[in-house]
């Protein structure tokens, strides 16, 4: 008999972390904005502003890119260039996309000891999910602890485009 499938995405590590960075910082701001009724004697949009310029000024800013160490590392080992990071070779290069978290394990264990088969995607950004979705899955869990909630809303977007019938359920920490 077949266990059903549930995959579980521990994480969602970027692999352009210039990207990723300026998209935080742009939806920090949207969020401040949003808020800023609530706090009409605060003007929180200005105080977004102001911790990003502090945030910024404390990066490293390359040929036009924001860099992290690993980042550097990869432009180093790239003769001075900045190496196009893909789910294919990724491995090759240094990247927080080939961490291996610690969440989801607990899922993972209980899943498998209530007779599913658990499917762990340490990273979101390098995960085949086209693929397990075609194995059609009981569910899709999404880890909150390491992953941004605009970040879930897409991830489930994403899901949802390649299989509308199967359950997404965000949690963790942040949820």
């Amino acid at each position: 008999m077949k266990l059903p499938k549930v995959i579980i995405i521990a994480q969602n590590q970027p692999l352009d972390n210039d990207a990723h960075f300026r998209r935080k910082l742009a939806d920090a701001e949207d969020r401040a904005e949003r808020q800023s009724a609530r706090f009409p004697d605060l003007d929180l949009l200005a105080i977004q502003k102001q911790v990003h310029r502090n945030i910024r000024d404390s990066l490293l800013f390359l040929d036009g890119r924001y860099m992290d160490l690993l980042d550097l590392m990869n432009f180093i080992k790239g003769g001075r260039q900045f190496p196009e990071i893909t789910p294919d070779n990724v491995a090759e290069h240094y990247s927080l996309a080939n961490t291996v978290t610690l969440n989801g394990i607990y899922l993972y264990q209980y899943l498998l000891e209530h007779g599913y088969d658990p499917i762990i995607v340490q990273n979101y950004a390098t995960g085949n999910l086209p693929d397990l979705l075609g194995e059609e899955p009981l569910a899709v869990c999404i880890s909150s602890n390491f992953i941004f909630m605009n970040d879930i809303r897409e991830m489930a977007g994403q899901i949802k485009q390649h299989a509308p019938h199967v359950p997404v359920i965000a949690g963790g920490m942040l949820v």
